[in-house]
């Protein structure tokens, strides 16, 4: 019903999986219908712009998602980690106790959401930080050199 950004983020983070404005056209209307019956999203094309917008502005503010979230200590400690440093390693190259290490890679995986070591790989994986492809070690030698 309302075109307003407020509305709609709203309507979308409480799980709506379309959104159609009153003035919409029919054509518009079965199209929603159609596209939420698929499993997919909707949203008016009035709203569908400022809705990009907004995306394309808050991913330049927090690119990463949750990775995001971490502070720059524990985003290195991510980095060494899904290269395979274990945390003796990764106090040393950072110059912190390893029990600094041991707390960094908790709040981590708080933040985070994963449990282990396997799901922090996985995360890494989704989310395009590393590749099956590629041998972690050239993984590392590339990100650091980016």
């Amino acid at each position: 019903m309302h075109s307003t950004e407020a509305f709609v983020v709203e309507a979308l983070k409480n799980g709506a999986a379309g959104y159609v404005l009153k003035d919409s056209t029919p054509t518009d209307l079965i199209q929603a219908v159609y596209e939420v019956a698929a499993g997919k999203r909707f949203l008016s094309p009035k709203v569908a712009q400022p809705a990009i917008d907004l995306y394309v502005e808050t991913s330049r503010q927090r690119p990463g998602g949750l990775h995001a979230n971490l502070t720059d200590r524990e985003r290195e400690v991510f980095q060494l980690v899904i290269e395979g440093n274990n945390n003796a390693q990764i106090a040393s190259r950072l110059f912190i106790s390893p029990r600094t290490v041991e707390i960094h890679r908790r709040t981590m995986s708080q933040k985070l959401g994963v449990k282990n070591q396997i799901e922090l790989f996985a995360y890494a994986v989704k989310r395009g930080i590393i590749s099956v492809d590629e041998p972690v070690d050239d993984q590392a030698k590339k990100n650091s050199q980016s």
